[in-house]
């Protein structure tokens, strides 16, 4: 396999790892606090 192509498939495999890592902080962030702020709902982050 030629190295160029494989560090593009690991830096593609990276980039999808953050880009999942990124969702569900995201995801967690939205529904902690929405179980104690009702207030949270009306200004929900944009994902």
């Amino acid at each position: 396999m030629n190295p160029i192509l494989k560090s593009d498939i690991f830096l593609f495999i990276e980039q999808l790892f953050f880009d999942v890592i990124v969702k569900l902080k995201k995801v967690k962030s939205f529904t902690l606090p929405l179980s104690k702020s009702p207030y949270l709902i009306l200004n929900k982050p944009r994902i």
